[in-house]
Formats: C-alpha cells, sequence, structure tokens
C-alpha cells in the first residue's frame, strides 16, 4: 500500500499491520484492513503552537495534493473524493455512486485460473433509480433506492459513457461495465474471499433478496450484509450485466473479452430466483438489447488504456 506521509511528503510502501517512525517524526501505521492511521510527537511529551501549525498545514497540502490526484477531466475536482481507498462520485440532487477499490488478482473461475493483472473499483450497489435520474433524466419505473431494472445492456452502457462525458471518472480512468471476470472476482470477495457460496456468506437469507424472502418483488438497495470487499447486493435482488459477450466456455481473454454478437452475460441472480442461481459462480445470458424486470447492472471504473 503507497503511504505519504502528512507532515513531510514522504512517500513509503507499507503492507498490511505496519507501523513506521518516518525520518520527521511522523508516525505512520496501516491496520490489517488497510486503512492509513498516523500522528505525529515532538520531545518532551508536547506539541508546541508552531508545530502544530506545521502540522495543519502539512495537512492541508496532503489534502490538496489528494484532490489533485483526483482532478477530473473538465475540472470538475469536487465530483470526486477519496474514502479509504474508495472514491466517491458526487452526481446531482444529492445523489452519488460509490465505488470500492478491488486490488488485482489471481482466481479459479469455470475450470481454469484467471489473472486480473489492473486494479479496477466496481459499484458498491447496484444502480439505483435515483442514480439513473441524475445522470441520464428521464425517470424509469421503480422504486427510488431500489436497483433499477428493465434496463437492456445498450442502455446501461449508455449510463456509464454518460458519465465519461460530463467528467465524472478520474483523470486516465473510465466507467464502464464489469467484464464476467471481474464481476466474478469482485463478489467472491477479490483478495479478501473467505470461500463463500453466494457472495458475502454461506447463508443466503443473510446476503440476498430472492424467492424466499424478497416477496416477489425488489428491494433497497445495501439492505442485507455486504461480502469481504464492502459489495452489497452482488447476489439477489436483480441480476447484473456483464460487459463480455457470453460465450459457453467464457471467454478467451477474461480480462479483455469480445463483446460482439446478439448475447450478453448476466450474474448475481435476483428476487425472483431460487438459491441456486445466486450463487457467485452462476451464469446467465440475455440479448444486448433486452429490457427485463429481473435485469439491472452496477459500474465498473477501469483505467482507459
Amino acid at each position: 500500500m503507497r503511504v505519504v506521509c502528512p507532515t513531510c511528503q514522504a512517500e513509503y510502501e507499507f503492507p498490511p499491520k505496519t507501523s513506521f517512525r518516518c525520518s520527521c517524526g511522523t508516525l505512520l501505521s496501516v491496520n490489517a484492513g488497510g486503512e492509513f492511521h498516523w500522528s505525529a510527537s515532538a520531545p518532551g511529551g508536547g506539541i508546541g503552537k508552531a508545530v502544530l501549525i506545521v502540522f495543519a498545514l502539512a495537512v492541508l497540502l496532503a489534502a490538496a495534493a489528494v484532490a489533485a490526484m483526483l482532478v477530473l477531466r473538465g475540472g470538475a475536482s469536487k465530483n470526486v473524493k477519496a474514502l479509504r481507498g474508495d472514491i466517491t462520485v458526487e452526481l446531482r440532487d444529492d445523489a452519488k455512486l460509490e465505488l470500492v477499490k478491488v486490488e488485482a488478482g489471481t482466481f479459479t473461475m469455470g475450470d481454469r485460473g484467471v489473472t486480473l493483472t489492473r486494479d479496477f473499483y466496481i459499484g458498491m450497489t447496484e444502480v439505483t433509480l435515483d442514480q439513473w435520474y441524475a445522470v441520464m433524466g428521464p425517470l424509469r419505473g421503480g422504486k427510488r433506492n431500489h436497483p433499477l431494472k428493465n434496463v437492456s445492456w445498450n442502455e446501461a452502457m449508455e449510463f456509464c459513457e454518460k458519465l465519461n462525458e460530463v467528467g465524472k471518472a478520474p483523470e486516465g480512468w473510465k466507467f464502464t461495465l464489469p467484464t464476467e471476470a471481474q464481476w466474478e472476482y469482485a463478489a467472491r470477495g477479490g483478495s479478501r474471499s473467505r470461500g463463500f457460496k453466494y457472495s458475502g456468506s454461506d447463508n443466503l437469507n443473510e446476503v440476498a433478496w430472492y424467492w424466499d424472502n424478497s416477496g416477489n418483488e425488489t428491494h433497497p438497495v445495501a439492505q442485507k450484509r455486504a461480502n469481504e470487499l464492502g459489495l452489497y447486493d452482488m447476489s439477489g435482488n436483480v441480476w447484473e450485466w456483464c460487459l463480455d459477450r457470453y460465450e459457453e466456455n467464457y471467454a478467451r481473454d477474461p480480462e479483455f473479452p469480445e463483446r460482439g454478437g446478439h448475447w450478453r452475460v448476466i450474474r448475481g441472480g435476483c428476487w425472483s430466483d431460487g438459491a441456486a442461481q445466486c450463487g457467485s459462480t452462476v451464469r446467465g445470458r440475455a440479448g444486448f438489447n433486452d429490457w427485463n424486470s429481473r435485469i439491472g447492472f452496477r459500474v465498473a471504473l477501469v483505467q482507459d488504456k
């Protein structure tokens, strides 16, 4: 993990559960969950007023540096802020997109190993009606904080492209749909996976709205327990579009898949499915221009090159 000392701006690479005193005297630490903390000390057990002023200025400079790293196309830097390594994108009408960082890694998908060589971000929740309205304008049927449904793959991609057009992506990044490999890796908890059958638990009732508990309808996002990465509803609520075209034996290049043809991959199961359809490894397919009350999507944020 890259750490910048807020006092002197020195840079270090830290593994989790590490503490280190910088040459300027600031104590830097990263806990087991990857959260960065720091504290300052001075000889004699106290910090003088002048030192406090220096530290305050250093904190302001560090915050400015972080903001500069997240400057958006078009100069709209206020639209994005860092949040414990994750990203929050401000939309409008108090709507926002929260995205969770997923570190690169290797896992088994189907009967073969897949390596994702690049970190990426993925939506903490499925895209809601509020978020759709804030970006696209026209109102769609549904309840405000429920996942959007009756949305085609083409329309989901239009939503991502609109975010890019209006400067919501950090420089060098772009919004898109997650690939099937990115989706499954994230659903299974990424590098923090505990090997659950469903996304976040072996008990589906803890993490999903499905046939047995949904009352035959969608539910507000983020009401069930999150998975190991802090992602909600990757099992149940609505199926989710992936970027890939559907291929029987998975994409030949899972990290950079093809997207031509008629069929697209859907993942995760939904409110009207039984438990068998809601596992993290279960696949489905639908036509790229199909509307279906059981299908929605979540966004991914990936490197542009």
